[in-house]
């Protein structure tokens, strides 16, 4: 039954979706009309905006303009005053500097005059006292011939070669003239000192005559400086004069541009007011666009979601009976391993409880085992313990023994022997206690061994124990699962009946979906045949205009002269405007036969109530 149902609904499926295919082509040629139309408008929108934009853009740059202007004019003038006020202190300092130089001038030439005829007296006076110095190099070469001969004849006086008073007489006068003499090298000394004091007058003047000479250089330098300054004064109010110039004619622009800008303001709120307008026709537009689009969308959407849950469903109910019948195959051989596995559980529970109980019997034989030869091995340490004692008290005494040997030696050979047959029979008895530990530690090694097997079995006895829980958990859920997919083919066969609902509900949607559709295609054909009116009473209206601006008057003058005094209203600035669908409601009463806005009403008011319902 469900198949042929299925086949039922599929066949009429397909008819419906050749149904909604023609209606869906049908509605795509009045979208793609719609959309043209919208993006008329859209693209009447971005000329006028980007119109806005550039005006926009323009005025921005005559004000930033206007502003660096300002700007410029008041840097401008700022730097006018401070350069005139540079100007005024640098005229008062040249004239103090110039004032300053002149006086300093004349000091140091009048220094430099007195110094010259200081420098000219002293050097007449050291040519003078050259002069005398000359002489009286000459006077002391003379009389040092004086002193020569006055040795002779002193020498020839003592001798006695000549006693004559002539010669007396000449010594005396010779006497005279040294005398002479001397008063005239101590005029000579006095005469040097004042020639050194000369000489170091005249090095303090050349001194000072050089540092004048500097300071002139200095002075000179200073004019050259002065001068430049004077240069560059000159310049800078030169410069002033042009920045003044410039300043006026920055000012002249400014007022140009300060008028422009208040034109392009009217002509901004001109085109505000314009935009205004533009963007309530096309909010307008858009709204109805966005009904149209939105139920078209809804319409298309709830068919797809039909056919998808009816594929759905088809797809479920395949997977579920093939569901079914895998886990079925899978209920039986989980059934058989489990069964098998149960088998083996029992056996190996079987054996391992034998291996138990055996392994438990000969561990606590084992035990029993270890505690006697353990009390066996404490005895035989502690006999150990003694012979170690008995043998260290013996070596004590061979070491005694040794020392009375030479003594004794024929009363201890018969001790010695004993003794040696004491000791023989304590390493044999060692030598069997360490064997009798062997054996001991060779049992506990297969005890350990024993227990560690019978660990092993325990855990592989409760690994087996969980396996089987796991397996009977996983039986339980096989058949909770089994219970579950006879319910939910219950659910579905109930899920069907509900989709069949759904989709006689869905139907009467589209119904009246499609209704209103229709419904708005007619009004969207009144909206184009008001806006093709419009457009052609408009063009009629421009080319009677023209052909009245072109109509002479009595005057001579063209009535566009005399436009501003008529009573009529101006329409040129609007021509570029889109319509405006509010102020024309007489018009379109007149083309929809006064029935338009009154349909309109009525299907906002059903729309309204189906939506409530």
């Amino acid at each position: 039954r469900l198949k042929r149902l299925l086949e039922q609904e599929t066949a009429h499926q397909a008819k419906r979706e050749k149904e909604s295919n023609k209606r869906i082509a049908k509605l795509k040629e009045e979208l793609t009309k719609l959309k043209s139309f919208a993006l008329m408008v859209v693209d009447e929108q971005q000329r006028l905006t980007e119109q806005l934009n550039q005006q926009s853009q323009k005025i921005q740059e005559l004000t930033t303009s206007a502003e660096q202007a300002h700007e410029k004019l008041a840097f401008a003038e700022a730097k006018v005053q401070e350069e005139e006020q540079r100007a005024s202190r640098l005229e008062a300092e040249l004239q103090a500097q110039s004032s300053k130089i002149s006086q300093n001038q004349e000091a140091m030439m009048a220094k430099l005059t007195n110094e010259d005829s200081q420098n000219r007296q002293l050097r007449l006076k050291l040519t003078a006292l050259s002069r005398q110095i000359d002489e009286l190099e000459e006077t002391n070469k003379s009389l040092r011939k004086a002193e020569e001969e006055l040795q002779d004849l002193r020498d020839k006086i003592n001798k006695g070669e000549c006693g004559n008073t002539t010669l007396m007489t000449e010594v005396e006068e010779l006497r005279k003239r040294l005398l002479e003499m001397e008063g005239k090298d101590e005029e000579l000394i006095k005469m040097e000192d004042q020639c050194r004091e000369l000489n170091r007058k005249l090095e303090k003047e050349a001194s000072q005559s050089k540092n004048l000479k500097g300071e002139v250089d200095k002075l000179n330098k200073r004019i050259m400086e002065l001068e430049k300054l004077e240069d560059a004064f000159n310049k800078s109010k030169q410069e002033c004069y042009s920045l003044k110039c410039n300043l006026e004619r920055e000012k002249m622009l400014t007022k140009q541009l300060s008028h422009e800008l208040d034109g392009l303001k009217a002509r901004i709120g001109e085109l505000e007011a314009i935009e205004s307008k533009l963007e309530k026709t096309e909010f307008t537009l858009k709204e109805d666009l966005t009904k149209l689009k939105s139920l078209t969308v809804m319409l298309v959407d709830e068919r797809k979601t039909m056919g998808e849950k009816i594929k759905q469903t088809e797809e479920k109910l395949q997977v579920a009976t093939s569901q079914l019948q895998v886990e079925q195959n899978k209920v039986m051989s989980v059934t058989e391993k489990l069964i098998e596995e149960s088998k083996k559980a029992l056996k190996s529970k079987s054996d391992a409880e034998e291996k138990v109980s055996s392994v438990t019997k000969e561990r606590d034989e084992l035990k029993n085992k270890l505690k006697a030869e353990e009390e066996k091995g404490s005895d035989l340490v502690s006999k150990v313990n003694i012979l170690r004692k008995r043998l260290q008290s013996l070596e004590a005494v061979e070491k005694e023994f040794l020392k009375n040997k030479l003594k004794e030696s024929t009363k201890s050979s018969t001790s010695l022997q004993q003794e040696n047959n004491k000791i023989k029979e304590l390493s044999q008895e060692v030598e069997r206690l360490k064997q009798k530990l062997k054996e001991m530690k060779a049992i506990e090694d297969d005890l350990m061994k024993t227990e560690d097997e019978f660990e092993s079995l325990e855990r592989r006895y409760v690994n087996e124990r969980d396996r089987a829980k796991l397996l009977s958990e996983e039986l339980e859920a096989v058949k909770m699962e089994v219970a579950r997919y006879k319910l939910t083919e219950k659910a579905e066969s109930n899920q069907e009946q509900r989709l069949f609902k759904k989709l006689k509900e869905e139907e009467a949607k589209s119904s009246h979906l499609s209704r209103e559709v229709d419904a708005l295609k007619e009004k969207i054909h009144e909206y184009m045949a008001t806006e093709d009116l419009i457009c052609h009473l408009r063009g009629d209206h421009t080319v009677l205009q023209k052909k009245l601006n072109f109509r002479p008057s009595l005057n001579g003058r063209r009535i566009s002269d005399l436009q501003v005094f008529s009573k009529e209203v101006q329409t040129d600035p609007a021509d570029n405007e889109p319509p405006d669908y509010k102020t024309l409601v007489p018009l379109e009463r007149t083309v929809i036969n006064g029935q338009l806005y009154e349909d309109s009403d009525n299907e906002d008011k059903d729309n309204n109530e189906e939506e409530q319902t």
